[in-house]
């Protein structure tokens, strides 16, 4: 669930490109959401607030899956990225999110389209490129945001670690540290 994990806002999201509001999806009510804790809110996201559960708020946005986990202190970023048909729960991807909450990073883990994950789209569809784009979608959505820093870490498993090299050699000044595993 959601909530508090080692210290942590957990927060589960999904994100539509270029950070557009959608509170329809082919004419159903939209059943994933960004959420986050009341009390860390900036003022400006009350509009698009969806409903509350417990103490967290949830947002209506659409298409790739966010799981954002703050670390009280940040000490940087880090995006941990699935491999070609696998989830952000995975354990071994939850294994490397906790390696940088352990030094205080704030973490981002994402479902790309067209996996097992909870995102939109079917595994036919997934492509490199399409993990790639949405690698990058969710990098210029977190960079909108009040905990975004730049340089920050980037890691990935398989294809994921693929993708996170691709984005590196694209945008070298924004990556801090690599690990492709």
């Amino acid at each position: 669930g959601h909530g508090h994990f080692g210290g942590a806002a957990r927060a589960r999201g999904v994100l539509h490109p270029g950070g557009a509001i959608d509170r329809q999806r082919r004419g159903l009510d939209v059943d994933a959401h960004f959420g986050q804790i009341r009390s860390r809110r900036h003022p400006t996201g009350a509009p698009y607030i969806y409903g509350v559960k417990d103490t967290l708020e949830i947002f209506d946005l659409e298409k790739t899956v966010v799981l954002l986990e703050k670390a009280d202190k940040p000490k940087g970023l880090a995006f941990v990225a699935h491999g070609y048909s696998g989830f952000k729960e995975e354990p071994h991807i939850e294994t490397f999110a906790a390696s940088c909450k352990d030094k205080d990073l704030t973490v981002v883990r994402f479902d790309t389209t067209n996996t097992f994950g909870e995102s939109e789209g079917t595994f036919e569809n997934l492509t490199t490129t399409s993990m790639f784009t949405d690698l990058e979608e969710v990098i210029a959505w977190s960079a909108k945001q009040d905990w975004y820093q730049e340089p920050f870490y980037m890691l990935g498993h398989s294809r994921g670690g693929l993708i996170i090299m691709l984005y590196a050699q694209k945008h070298p000044e924004k990556v801090k540290g690599l690990a492709p595993i």
